[in-house]
């Protein structure tokens, strides 16, 4: 059964009810940099994020991970390739159609997803450009990237630095 997507009207009456269910990529390259995107929509525009996205009503956890990755990264991946780092709360102040009084809560499964090649993926419906950044940049925060990574990504590097 093919997921199922929801008209404006009804996503907005979901997100003033419920909390969604996501997958988020935490993609590393062979230099162990962790891939992130520049957002262009709502929640979180205008951030650098990780690649991710809604797990679909009639969507397996397994069938959400492989179109996710395909739809973020450009390639269909099995969540077999992925380990999990573990369940997230995300929580933003407005939503993907800034429609006044309703926000977004997300609990999200993040998942790392090793690549063998650095090649940044060339699908940008969520991002305006995609960049490989390591740790210690990040630690460092001397890049204009580093210093505008979203804090609910910035968690994802704290708990692979721990690792």
């Amino acid at each position: 059964m093919a997921p199922k997507r929801l008209e404006k009207k009804e996503f907005l009456e979901v997100l003033d009810r419920t909390k969604l269910v996501a997958i988020d990529l935490v993609v590393k390259d062979p230099n162990e940099r962790i891939l992130v995107g520049f957002r262009v929509n709502e929640p979180a525009k205008g951030t650098w994020f990780v690649p991710g996205g809604r797990i679909m009503k009639d969507e397996t956890l397994e069938e959400a991970f492989e179109r996710i990755s395909e739809e973020e990264i450009g390639i269909k991946h099995s969540i077999s390739e992925a380990r999990l780092l573990g369940p997230f709360s995300h929580d933003y102040e407005n939503n993907f159609y800034l429609e006044p009084g309703i926000t977004t809560q997300y609990i999200v499964l993040a998942f790392e997803l090793r690549l063998n090649n650095d090649n940044k993926p060339k699908n940008k419906n969520q991002h305006s450009a995609f960049e490989w950044i390591s740790l210690e940049e990040v630690d460092s925060s001397k890049s204009n990237i580093a210093s505008n990574i979203h804090p609910n990504s910035l968690a994802y590097f704290r708990i692979i630095s721990q690792k």
